[in-house]
């Protein structure tokens, strides 16, 4: 999640609006500084060979809270990645790096997919 989106978030719950006014000349709001904190999580993997179990078992330790059910960073990403994302991830890099050189993989995309249907 970005900084910005966090701060109008929090505004957005802190900031109410003001009844009874009939005109308000200025309203302004400033940020001098944004700190972020990590909230570690450590995801321990334990493997049960004689049944042939595996589980993932989180330890928060801001909270000390423990979880089991979690998933592995792997198996977490295998999900996230579509081939969509694949494309306009690559189509992004590649406009980085060669300008206009993103709408050539957008249109390898659009090639492959009418091959598909």
């Amino acid at each position: 999640m970005r900084a910005t989106a966090v701060v109008r978030q929090v505004l957005g719950e802190v900031i109410q609006p003001v009844s009874g006014a009939q005109v308000i000349h200025e309203e302004r709001v400033d940020v001098e500084t944004i700190e972020l904190n990590f909230r570690p999580v450590y995801a321990l993997e334990y493997e049960w060979t004689n049944k042939g179990k595996r589980v993932v078992i989180e330890f928060d330790a801001l909270l000390g809270d423990i979880r089991s059910g979690g998933k592995k960073w792997s198996d977490q990403i295998k999900g996230l990645i579509t081939r969509d994302l694949f494309f306009d991830v690559t189509a992004d890099a590649v406009g980085m790096i060669v300008p206009g050189g993103g709408i050539a993989v957008k249109l390898v995309k659009a090639v492959v997919d009418r091959g598909k249907k």
